[in-house]
């Protein structure tokens, strides 16, 4: 028997949450990892003792961009677009961002890898090269962040999907990713270089885990041919919207 969309619903609740938490891994294995701005030297040695343990953090959050973080992406946003209505414009472009941001990050870990490869062959310039690169990619990855959460954001709030204030904080997460993004005129030690690498991700992180467990509290009811999204938010009655998004 094909499962109901409201366990589909919850599956890709599930997975979302467990891709923050398994992508915190990386960021634990690599938080020694130097910058482009240390000295190509410094920058080769890091990676010739510790490159394999980079190609470890970088599968293990390969695997949660592909096998958590996708099927997150599709469930929300199918939601969204339950919610939304014929046309699902914003839902639409929210799915479109999503896969864009995780599609942005593999050049940036690919310039990181070059580094990694060739630690014993590479010059340092091109090791420092490929870490600039590398920041280059992964602040242009947050304009497709803030596309994701902002158009997301616009549903929940017009439609009254999850909580308002999931919404609002959306539009507070978009505008860290994109500050984040004007990173490629900075340094990682700047400010826009500090908001990419130190705030973005947290921003981004929670709205994730907001919607995760607003997909996982909500409930899908059947009433005939019509087919509706039941969200019970903290203090507040259920809010009922129709597949074409009458309420």
């Amino acid at each position: 028997m094909t499962p109901h969309f409201g366990q589909w619903r919850k599956v890709g609740g599930a997975a979302g949450i467990a891709s923050v938490v398994l992508g915190l891994v990386p960021a634990a294995l690599i938080a020694d990892e130097p910058r482009f701005t240390d000295s190509g030297r410094e920058i080769t040695v890091w990676y010739a003792h510790n490159g394999n343990r980079w190609l470890a953090s970088t599968l293990v959050f390969c695997v949660a961009l592909a096998f958590l973080f996708l099927p997150f992406l599709s469930a929300l946003t199918s939601a969204l677009a339950r919610a939304e209505g014929e046309p699902p414009m914003w839902s639409r472009v929210a799915a479109a961002g999503g896969v864009l941001y995780v599609a942005v990050w593999l050049p940036g870990l690919g310039g990181e890898g070059i580094v990694s490869y060739l630690t014993t062959e590479t010059s340092a310039d091109v090791g420092r090269a490929g870490m600039a690169f590398a920041l280059f990619v992964y602040s242009l990855a947050g304009l497709f962040a803030a596309v994701f959460v902002l158009s997301a954001s616009l549903v929940v709030l017009q439609k009254g999907v999850f909580w308002s204030w999931l919404g609002w904080y959306g539009f507070v997460a978009a505008a860290v990713n994109l500050a984040g993004a004007a990173a490629i005129f900075d340094t990682p030690d700047g400010a826009f270089g500090v908001i990419r690498t130190r705030v973005a991700p947290p921003a981004l992180a929670l709205w994730v885990v907001a919607a995760s467990v607003g997909m996982l509290r909500s409930r899908d009811e059947r009433a005939g041919a019509r087919d509706t999204v039941t969200v019970r938010g903290f203090g507040s009655g259920p809010r009922v919207a129709d597949e074409g998004g009458r309420r």
